[in-house]
């Protein structure tokens, strides 16, 4: 980024052990995080959309499926 100052990311995965985390550490970083509650993660198209209307500097996607025994199969 060379001499760019960070200053809004945009980070999907609210309730999430990585969003979490930084939501403590941003520093003087805003953060405008969404959950699944206001983006569908398994549309790329949702996401997108959210991607297009943000001003954000950065987009950090911090979404995770954690229910390993639902997930195997």
């Amino acid at each position: 980024m060379g001499d760019a100052v960070l200053k809004k990311a945009l980070v999907f995965g609210a309730t999430g052990q990585v969003a979490q985390a930084l939501q403590r550490c941003a520093g003087g970083v805003v953060l405008e995080v969404r959950g699944r509650d206001e983006a569908d993660f398994a549309d790329p198209a949702a996401c997108a959309d959210w991607v297009a209307r943000t001003d954000a500097d950065v987009v950090i996607n911090a979404v995770a499926y954690t229910a390993v025994d639902k997930a195997e199969g």
